[in-house]
């Protein structure tokens, strides 16, 4: 994690070790997943306000982190500065579940 804070964005997306990289057919196109070992990948909210902070939303085995970050969207609560996010999932084919809404504990 030192790395990953010590880095510019345009150095993250160019460092081969961390390989950064967006999320196919992701809900939130800010969706990206870091490696952090062999097995585990961390899946970050990448920034669109024109800041350089990212927000680690989950640390996961490296196989379910595209699945798990394709599934959500997520709003930052300019105020607080919060974040909450929906998960969707899929009943039948082309049928979208009611989203299962998450908030960040307090």
């Amino acid at each position: 994690m030192a790395k990953f804070q010590q880095l510019s964005i345009a150095e993250l997306h160019a460092d081969k070790g961390l390989y950064l990289e967006s999320v196919n057919n992701a809900r939130d196109a800010r969706m990206r997943t870091i490696r952090i070992n062999d097995f585990w990948r961390g899946v970050v909210l990448a920034p669109d306000d024109g800041t350089d902070t990212f927000l680690l939303l989950n640390v996961v085995p490296h196989d379910e982190a595209y699945g798990w970050a394709a599934k959500r969207l997520y709003t930052i609560n300019r105020a607080t500065p919060g974040a909450g996010g929906c998960s969707y999932t899929r009943r039948s084919a082309g049928s979208p579940t009611a989203p299962r809404t998450t908030a960040r504990p307090r």
